[in-house]
């Protein structure tokens, strides 16, 4: 959802490919990108530069990819 709303009218690329025994994921887009100020913070559990957003998302989806190395 957080690469559909930055891209607008752009696009976003994923990709997969498998090496030996992983399986590696690649995601792109046309967005606007992250600020400097706010990469370090996007994994913070209820950080969002959003009025309507929550902050859990990221949050989320980096302990899931971390379970699963």
């Amino acid at each position: 959802m957080n690469s559909i709303e930055a891209t607008e009218k752009g696009y976003i690329e994923i990709s997969s490919q498998k090496k030996e025994d992983k399986i590696y994921i690649k995601i792109k887009d046309t967005g606007c990108g992250i600020s400097e100020e706010d990469k370090n913070k996007i994994f913070e559990l209820y950080f969002t530069t959003r009025p309507e957003g929550s902050g859990i998302g990221l949050c989320i989806a980096q302990k899931i990819i971390e379970q699963h190395q």
